[in-house]
This record gives structure tokens, C-alpha cells and sequence, in this order.
């Protein structure tokens, strides 16, 4: 009977979901409470994780406040973008931390693309002086 395999215990490294990133990225953002904007405003997304952002602005936002963004794509500013949805999880003076639970990619207006609509079929018309057919 063989011994069962033990493991190796590997020295912990930060995960890359717990990493942060400079991203000095400029943003518009919507306070909501419920489906009703309350405040617009703008500021700077300072550095962004996979699960939170951290916001710089000149307005507080209270915690526990539902918080969209809108960030310009690089490249496409124009054109495309990102929106994040988020919670707002503290203030640390002028800086807002957000934790995120949605994102989309949209263009700015917030059209939606869809196919374009085919004109409805139409029935072939009788002659004016034609009788009617009965089934």
C-alpha cells in the first residue's frame, strides 16, 4: 500500500485579484438612489483593482451610496465607454472608495446597436372589381 502524497506548502504571494493599478484615468460619474440620478459630477479614477476603484473628486459621497462611472475608452473617446456601476465603500477626504459589482462597454448616448427593422410584409391586393375568395 502506497503513502498518499503530501503537499508542498508554496510561500504566499499576493493574488493578482488583490493587485492595484495606477490609472490616473478622468471620469464622469452619476450618484444614484434607486433608479433616480441625485448628483453629477467628475473626477479622477486614481488606481483600480479587479473588485474596487479608488476615486479622487471635490464632492464627498457618504458610504453606502450606488455610484456609476463613465470612463472614455483609450483610443476612442469618441466612440466607446466603459461604464461601471459601483457602491461607494468609504471616504478618506477627497478620496472615494468604490466597491464595483457591474461593467459594460456602451457608446456615449447610450444607444444600444440593433438590426435595423424590416418593413412589414405586405398581401397581394385583389383586382377593384374582382369577387371576393372564400376559403
Amino acid at each position: 500500500m502506497t503513502k498518499p502524497a503530501r503537499r508542498l506548502r508554496l510561500p504566499s504571494r499576493k493574488s493578482t485579484s488583490d493587485a492595484w493599478y495606477r490609472v490616473d484615468a478622468a471620469a464622469e460619474f452619476a450618484v444614484k438612489r434607486g433608479r433616480r440620478i441625485v448628483e453629477l459630477g467628475h473626477g479622477e479614477i486614481v488606481k483600480l483593482s479587479q473588485h474596487e476603484l479608488l476615486l479622487q473628486t471635490q464632492t464627498r459621497i457618504p458610504a453606502r451610496t450606488e455610484i456609476q462611472f463613465d470612463v472614455p475608452w483609450p483610443g476612442c473617446e469618441r466612440a466607446l465607454v466603459l461604464r461601471l456601476t459601483g457602491q461607494t465603500i468609504r471616504n478618506e477626504g477627497n478620496q472615494i472608495r468604490v466597491r464595483l459589482v457591474g461593467y459594460k462597454f456602451q457608446t456615449p448616448g447610450g444607444q444600444s446597436r440593433k438590426a435595423p427593422e424590416r418593413p412589414a410584409k405586405r398581401l397581394p391586393q385583389a383586382a377593384p372589381n374582382a369577387a371576393p375568395v372564400v376559403p
